[in-house]
């Protein structure tokens, strides 16, 4: 049976869990003790073998192996640079069919429609309700958009009408 150990006996530090002590040539070292005992070891044994030299050539020589590779790696995927040429040729404008309408003040967005949805919820209101508030609502810009589409009102005349109509759906 092994007795406890809880003391270093090159520092005699106490109370060290015995998971940190390490036995080294008969005697008990503590985690610092042994990692500095190792070192020492290693210098030792490379100034007695004399290899200290062949050591630093082989140490220059891993960098100078690695900064080929890094340097050979980045050449291969380096990113070619823009060349831009002298007189560019302008660009040929397509047909202005294919551009997408923009104009929310027409349509409530589903964003707009949940927001509502979630603000009147709130204000005690029933789920059905609500709906068909959001329903009128949407319902009566349809109309609004027809007789807009005759009389071709300006944009800024079309957020008003929108702004109105909600002001009703909040105030109804």
């Amino acid at each position: 049976m092994r007795s406890k150990r809880d003391t270093c006996d090159k520092c005699k530090a106490t109370d060290i869990k015995q998971k940190h002590l390490h036995k080294v040539n008969g005697s008990w070292l503590c985690k610092k003790c042994y990692r500095e005992h190792r070192i020492n070891h290693r210098q030792e044994t490379i100034e007695k073998t004399g290899i200290k030299d062949e050591l630093r050539l082989l140490k220059n020589k891993e960098k100078r192996e690695y900064e080929k590779e890094r340097r050979s790696k980045l050449k291969k995927f380096k990113p070619k640079k823009f060349i831009q040429k002298e007189n560019p040729l302008p660009k040929i404008k397509g047909s202005k069919r294919n551009q997408k309408f923009e104009n929310n003040n027409l349509f409530l967005t589903l964003e707009e429609k949940r927001n509502l949805f979630r603000i009147l919820k709130r204000r005690g209101i029933d789920e059905d309700e609500v709906k068909e508030r959001i329903k009128n609502l949407t319902e009566s810009l349809q109309n609004l958009r027809k007789k807009l589409r005759e009389n071709k009102i300006s944009k800024e005349e079309l957020s008003k009408k929108k702004m109105e109509m909600l002001e009703e759906l909040w105030n109804h």
